[in-house]
């Protein structure tokens, strides 16, 4: 589908781009060969943008990261944010 008519970019092409990297809509286009002209078509183009690295992200949530560890000793959740929430850590102080 044609996002936008004044370069006749695709929602695939813009697809590509953000799976190479980009995070903005204008960079994009200039990625593409030419910035943006009118302007009407940037927040479609930053809307599939975003469901990009969305998908990108919810696809890795289900790997543990080493600040994912740190984050289960504080009893948040971690992970996709469905994980369950693990036992606090018992901190116990001593006078020295």
């Amino acid at each position: 589908m044609y996002v936008c008519l004044c370069n006749g970019y695709r929602d695939s092409e813009i697809s590509e781009i953000a799976r190479d990297g980009v995070r903005c809509a204008k960079r994009a286009y200039f990625a593409m060969g030419s910035g943006p002209r009118c302007g009407q078509c940037l927040d479609m183009a930053q809307d599939i943008i975003d469901d990009v690295h969305e998908s990108e992200s919810s696809a890795c949530s289900s790997y543990p990261t080493a600040n994912d560890r740190q984050l289960a000793a504080t009893g948040l959740p971690v992970g996709g944010g469905d994980a369950p929430v693990t036992q606090r850590p018992q901190v116990t102080f001593s006078k020295s």
